[in-house]
């Protein structure tokens, strides 16, 4: 008993030590989705950035205007020229073009589209400068007071912020407010205008349970992710905030998730992960990382294989196709398909389409053009993307504006909330923002084809109150 004291002392000093100690290099939380409970923390308080996470609250509340029936599956989003302006990644959608919602869904879900993000956020509210006003009304409304959203996508901006527990609120929210979307977040593939999208969250191909949610990544937040899985009847909600490569928050997930499905008591799942992520895992924080140029979240994430230039589209992505089902194992499961077309100017006027396959490590990349060299006598080369800034501002750390601060004291006034929440996780109150619609298009586009997924269990809850307005 004593050396079992001893080592739960040392977990929690190791957890409470100052910025220095290699916890505070992350951030990272598991919670019990039935409960609220957190299993397990490290920095789960310290602002961050959340990058493309942000597109889960785009998310809850285009499921809440569908809920409503303010919006059907059915109906047409259209791109404006500042949704179809958007940097990568995207969906490629032109100006004045349109998609069902139902695509919209997919397509922030898998290919995680900042420019079907701005689209749904000027759908609903108008501007994405009011459905991000409306964002972080929300994520108040939920106990999420330290986050403050600017934008829709998640694209760099200094004061889009988050924590680790915020976000665990958030992936919990879903499951429990919109059960009958939240089989969305397991769609491994999805198919538009001829290419195949693959899901970004790599857990979803490798480990047993897993069944959402979502990734992010921009360079000063590292990459990020919010995952649910289930065992035994028992589901967690885990979220890794800056981790150094799309692998190793894939491998600190599963670390997470093992040890929070063990049959052992808090002290000793705390321990268990002080040994099982080591520092030299760890990439610097978002705070840390924050001095450094903001870039957005970029299509071909590290690296992509390049395959060639075609005539037509089907022939890229046909080649796009079979060179993934080739090298599907030294991908482990990342990379997707990825066709652009290319307009050409003068003599070459016209269009023709390139053929990669993109969000892959550069390590990875290289093996898997190496076998298809040698395999399939494929000219194929390796690119690897750098970020492009969308928007630059000064460097600063990541801070809420003074408008979202005094909203931010007038809810914890409201909610009696103690000012200790570092053990206490805020339960989902299921608050709606209302957000007045524009007229909708009656044109609604084809529907996607998905790989069929099964629905998770509903989570036995009672069901959100509407609060008053």
């Amino acid at each position: 008993m004593q050396r079992f004291l001893m080592a739960l002392s040392l977990a929690s000093a190791m957890l409470l030590a100052p910025t220095s100690n290699a916890f505070a290099r992350y951030s990272a939380l598991v919670m019990d989705a039935a409960s609220g409970e957190i299993l397990y923390s490290a920095n789960a308080e310290l602002a961050r950035y959340p990058a493309s996470l942000t597109k889960m609250m785009t998310l809850y509340l285009l499921f809440d205007a569908i809920e409503s029936g303010r919006v059907r599956l059915s109906d047409a989003i259209s791109f404006s020229g500042n949704a179809a302006a958007q940097p990568p990644s995207k969906l490629g959608v032109y100006t004045g073009e349109r998609i069902s919602v139902e695509n919209a869904i997919l397509a922030l879900v898998t290919k995680s589209a900042n420019d079907v993000a701005a689209a749904v956020a000027e759908h609903l509210g108008g501007s994405e400068y009011n459905f991000a006003q409306s964002m972080t009304e929300q994520a108040h409304r939920l106990g999420m007071l330290d986050t403050t959203f600017q934008n829709a996508s998640g694209l760099p901006n200094s004061d889009q912020v988050t924590t680790a527990r915020d976000m665990a609120v958030l992936g919990r929210a879903l499951y429990i407010d919109f059960p009958q979307f939240y089989h969305y977040f397991s769609t491994r593939y999805f198919r538009y205008d001829g290419a195949s999208h693959h899901n970004h969250n790599q857990l979803l191909f490798s480990y047993d349970g897993v069944d959402g949610i979502k990734t992010g990544f921009i360079r000063a937040s590292g990459f990020n992710l919010v995952a649910s899985a289930t065992r035994n009847g028992r589901r967690l909600i885990g979220v890794v905030l800056g981790a150094r490569s799309p692998g190793e928050r894939g491998r600190m997930m599963a670390s997470l998730f093992d040890n929070g499905f063990r049959d052992a008591d808090r002290g000793e799942f705390q321990l268990a992960m002080a040994r099982e992520v080591p520092a030299t895992q760890i990439e610097r924080s978002a705070t840390e990382s924050a001095t450094a140029a903001p870039a957005p979240e970029v299509r071909g994430g590290s690296s992509s294989i390049e395959l060639g230039t075609f005539k037509d589209r089907s022939g890229a992505v046909d080649a796009a196709r079979r060179a993934l089902s080739r090298v599907s194992g030294e991908l482990g499961g990342s990379g997707e398909i990825d066709v652009v077309a290319i307009r050409g100017k003068g003599r070459r006027a016209g269009v023709t389409y390139r053929s990669r396959i993109s969000d892959i490590d550069a390590a990875e990349a290289w093996r898997a053009c190496a076998v298809l060299k040698k395999s399939e006598r494929t000219a194929c080369s390796v690119r690897t993307t750098k970020p492009t800034v969308a928007a630059r501002s000064s460097a600063k750390k990541p801070s809420v504006t003074k408008q979202a601060a005094a909203r931010s004291e007038r809810t914890r006034a409201s909610a009696g909330r103690t000012k200790d929440r570092k053990v206490a996780v805020a339960k989902s109150s299921g608050g709606r923002a209302s957000i007045t619609k524009p007229g909708r298009s009656k044109a609604s586009a084809a529907k996607a084809t998905v790989q069929p997924t099964a629905k998770p269990a509903t989570l036995r809850s009672k069901p959100a109150v509407r609060p008053k307005p």
